[in-house]
């Protein structure tokens, strides 16, 4: 059971992110999706709410005027039309004077047709029976509506008759249709884009978890170098050590046939050293463990050692090594800030190379100094073959080479 708890716990450890991403991408539209449908039962009640107020100023409009023009039916159709015609949602205006037995004669309407019918509707009985007024919404129907009949008064404040107004919701339901389609395209638009979203950054958590596992294996890899490296150290200095006493004849003297590949083995075991302390010196500077000792250095007499250690390879290949530096009575070559056994190393890799891929002619080390901003500039030419420009680019990236097809003729 414990061992399951673990495995789950490393389960989501190592997933934690996507389930996180997971949750948010189904958390997120539930929040739109019910925020949308608030805000849209909201606007529903808003718009009820206006509906039913115009309905109540409009009737209490109509009231007032009815209370001067009722004996002019002439007039109070025209300004029944007037209104009408300026607020579209009224769909109808009703005035009624009572009759005998709860009934009703329309006086004046909206709808013309309507004019002079007697009606008998318990919507008008109540309000008049009740001396207040009604108002309901009517839902049952497309479009809906709102209603409000209310009785109308003298200015003696007597009961003299009816005044009914419906008011229709289409104009408004258009415009809340209209707001709601506008929502549920947003609410989808936002949803598509979380998704998105959530596969972009799903995308991205695998990259920086490749990345993270790809960094791991780098520092695994230079741990193991550098051990290897320091462990190959060790062996390789006792065989040369014991190589040179060998050469020496401090073991006794031998045999010149037996001398020649000793010699061959001793520089193979240098440079395979020299191999081992780059493999080192990689890894630290991968590790930003490198440290510069700088120190004075007289330039022109460091390079001339190395010269002159190089001469013995350009020599095996027929080749000219030559050192040139300037008329130090006209110029004095400065000494250097420099760590000597990094400008060693990188003076030996540049003409241990150009001596290696040059086939004849001669290789050229040239010391100047630029008096302007206080450089000393070491230059190392020769007349190999050359690179080319798409080799340049690469030059400085790990294990680069100009052409490996030919660079194999050198070995």
């Amino acid at each position: 059971m414990e061992i399951k708890k673990e495995k789950f716990k490393i389960f989501f450890r190592e997933r934690k992110q996507l389930f996180f991403l997971a949750s948010l991408a189904f958390f997120i539209p539930m929040v739109l999706f019910f925020n949308t449908y608030y805000n849209i039962q909201s606007l529903r009640l808003i718009t009820q709410r206006i509906m039913e107020e115009k309905t109540i100023s409009i009737e209490r409009m109509i009231g007032l005027t009815c209370q001067t023009l009722l004996n002019d039916h002439r007039q109070l159709q025209n300004k029944v039309i007037q209104i009408v015609q300026d607020s579209p949602e009224i769909n109808r205006v009703e005035l009624l004077t009572p009759l005998q037995e709860n009934k009703f004669k329309i006086i004046v309407s909206s709808d013309k047709s309507n004019i002079g019918s007697v009606v008998s509707n318990l919507h008008y009985q109540i309000p008049w029976n009740r001396n207040g007024s009604i108002k309901y919404h009517n839902n049952i129907e497309e479009p809906s509506t709102w209603q409000i009949i209310s009785p109308i008064y003298n200015q003696e404040n007597k009961k003299i008759g009816l005044v009914g107004i419906e008011i229709s919701y289409a104009q408004v339901n258009q415009a809340v249709d209209s707001g709601i389609k506008h929502s549920y395209v947003f609410l989808l638009i936002s949803v598509i884009l979380i998704f998105l979203l959530f596969g972009t950054n799903n995308k991205i958590y695998r990259e920086v978890v490749l990345a993270r596992k790809i960094k791991e294996i780098d520092k695994m890899k230079d741990e193991f170098i550098s051990m290897a490296s320091h462990e190959l150290r060790t062996p390789i200095t006792v065989i040369r050590d014991y190589l040179e006493e060998t050469i020496n004849g401090n073991f006794g003297q031998i045999d010149k046939k037996i001398q020649e590949p000793l010699q061959i083995i001793l520089d193979s075991s240098n440079r395979l050293s020299e191999l081992v302390e780059d493999l080192l010196n990689v890894s630290r500077i991968e590790q930003g463990r490198i440290k510069l000792n700088l120190i004075p250095v007289d330039t022109t007499s460091f390079i001339k050692e190395i010269v002159d250690r190089m001469k013995i390879h350009a020599e095996k290949k027929k080749l000219k090594l030559i050192y040139q530096i300037p008329d130090e009575k006209n110029i004095k070559i400065p000494q250097i800030l420099v760590d000597q056994e990094r400008l060693k190393q990188i003076l030996i890799n540049l003409i241990g190379n150009a001596i290696k891929y040059t086939i004849k002619g001669q290789v050229t080390d040239f010391v100047k100094y630029i008096m302007q901003d206080k450089l000393v500039e070491i230059k190392v030419s020769d007349t190999g073959m050359g690179m080319s420009a798409k080799n340049k680019e690469k030059l400085f990236t790990p294990a680069a080479h100009g052409r490996m097809s030919i660079q194999l003729n050198y070995f």
